[in-house]
């Protein structure tokens, strides 16, 4: 996986939001390795603390040198359509229950889709 920009040459950040498996996340974390990778885990909490608290993380890792952001979070959906509003970052939401709307089979080879999404709308560095 190689690191690229945009084409207004800031660094290209992908933030993917996971509900499901906390073995993924490691999965991910190791695959996106050369991503300069952030894990988070949302602290069971509100539907408005864990939006206040993903939304500063967030902030954060748009000022970081990291690419990707992994988060194991509570798969409320009103979170992830605020925080997709909000920030312009590209945020994907992955959920291993077929009950969300944001459910795939298989959320690690999902990941590795959007990552070869991701390097192909990136230009290298």
């Amino acid at each position: 996986m190689k690191g690229g920009r945009n084409k207004y040459g800031d660094i290209m950040k992908l933030i993917v939001l996971i509900d499901g498996n906390p073995s993924d996340q490691s999965k991910m974390a190791k695959l996106a390795k050369d991503k300069n990778p952030i894990s988070l885990f949302t602290r069971k909490s509100d539907e408005e603390s864990e939006f206040n608290e993903l939304y500063e993380a967030v902030e954060k890792f748009s000022k970081s040198d990291g690419e990707v952001m992994i988060v194991k979070y509570s798969g409320r959906e009103i979170v992830t359509e605020n925080l997709s509003s909000e920030r312009p970052e590209m945020i994907i939401s992955l959920s291993s229950k077929k009950t969300s709307k944001y459910y795939v089979e298989n959320p690690v080879n999902m990941f590795l889709d959007l990552i070869k999404i991701f390097e192909n709308v990136a230009e290298p560095v």
